[in-house]
């Protein structure tokens, strides 16, 4: 064996006698080594964004909510839930209430609207929204929580109604379903609030539609269309189905839990799909790279012939003979791979290090990179596979010839 790989080791270097040997051993190199090169980056950002993603969710909106039926007659504490859950690493519950509403504002003097999602919650429980960045005008001094009984919106609202709490401007919030008039129709109940702080998530989707109010005054404003319930953190956010499960088995009737992956279900099955189709992708172009590998052999096992042919008749056995050009076809796969590696780690770590910014529609404002070993290694595990079957069918036949007719006719 250590006989065929010096072997295989001088022809990777040596090449062959044809004028296009170099030309395509060049050409097999510099596939796998793009190929290879987009799996690490491509791996590392899809990584990067759905952590980073789930982070963002997890970090705005609570692991598991529990909501009741608009008919629901049955009345539920934080301390019932705390029981029927029985969960050792839930963490804390917390009331809220939610509608949809329409936030508008003449503060430019012109009236300006805006539909949004209004979300009450109590004050003291803002430090549970992990990954959103919080904005107070400077008249409340340097308060970590500048929450004075006001709204509290998105950033993206801002531009889009044209307020900010450094003006003291103020939003009048509709709630359109809110109360029932004197002939029994729903009709639609209006507040003014002022705006005490603009926050954000950086997920367009929440930086565009919530407004935050303290429970009382979001309960009072949204009427008989809030949705009321509970929501709940977890130590261990992934545990999340498993308690919802147990919860919907013991609440009261008229109450439902559902976790956060199941909100969020259509965005994170798309990012699952779009993980595996670019994975598909990237591995049908690795193949199509390696390809070349074959004809590298088939010009090196035809210059080579009479030298094997050598070998054979010095007593070389076939399978020393398939080695040697297996282990070929094994260093040129291995040469575009630790090519590829390189570049997309230093691709990857300039990434890191000075992100791209991203517009509005892909959620997040710039390009996450999430440089791990597995992103590495399993392009670089596939690629040095990829290469080794590429060259087995034509080291094989290197090996089936005769060596008197391999002599007579060079």
């Amino acid at each position: 064996m250590k006989f065929s790989s010096w072997i295989a080791w001088r022809y990777f270097f040596s090449g062959n006698s044809s004028q296009f040997g170099p030309f395509l051993s060049a050409v097999s190199v510099t596939g796998i080594a793009i190929a290879i090169f987009f799996m690490v980056v491509v791996m590392s950002v899809m990584t990067g964004f759905r952590s980073e993603l789930t982070d963002r969710l997890i970090g705005f909106n609570a692991h598991v909510e529990i909501s009741a039926d608009a008919d629901s007659s049955s009345g539920l504490s934080a301390e019932k839930i705390l029981q029927l859950a029985n969960w050792k690493g839930l963490g804390s519950v917390q009331r809220y209430v939610e509608g949809e509403v329409i936030a508008r504002s003449d503060a430019s003097g012109e009236m300006l609207l805006q539909g949004a999602r209004l979300r009450g919650i109590d004050p003291d429980d803002i430090s549970a929204i992990s990954r959103a960045e919080f904005h107070f005008p400077q008249v409340y001094g340097s308060e970590e929580n500048g929450w004075h009984g006001g709204a509290l919106i998105g950033r993206e609202i801002v531009g889009q109604i044209l307020v900010h709490p450094d003006f003291g401007d103020s939003i009048e919030i509709v709630a359109p379903l809110a109360e029932v008039g004197p002939s029994g129709e729903l009709s639609p109940n209006m507040r003014k609030v002022r705006v005490d702080g603009v926050f954000k998530t950086g997920i367009y989707e929440h930086d565009s539609k919530f407004i935050l109010l303290p429970y009382e005054l979001a309960e009072a404003t949204l009427g008989l269309q809030g949705r009321r319930g509970f929501r709940l953190f977890l130590a261990d956010p992934f545990d999340a189905q498993d308690l919802v499960a147990k919860l919907n088995a013991t609440l009261p009737e008229g109450w439902t839990a559902i976790g956060w992956q199941e909100k969020n279900k259509r965005l994170l099955s798309a990012l699952r799909l779009e993980r595996i189709g670019m994975g598909i992708i990237l591995t049908l172009a690795l193949v199509i790279s390696s390809l070349s590998i074959g004809g590298v052999l088939l010009l090196l096992i035809a210059s080579k012939r009479k030298d094997m042919a050598v070998l054979r008749s010095l007593g070389l056995r076939e399978r020393s003979i398939a080695a040697i050009f297996s282990l070929n076809s094994f260093y040129i796969g291995m040469a575009g791979t630790l090519i590829g590696m390189i570049l997309g780690v230093a691709v990857c770590l300039l990434l890191e290090a000075k992100p791209l910014s991203l517009p509005s529609s892909y959620y997040l404002e710039y390009l996450p990179v999430d440089l791990s070993v597995y992103s590495v290694m399993a392009p670089a595990v596939l690629g040095s596979l990829v290469s080794i079957a590429a060259g087995i069918r034509p080291a094989f036949g290197a090996s089936k010839f005769s060596v008197a007719d391999a002599l007579r006719y060079e």
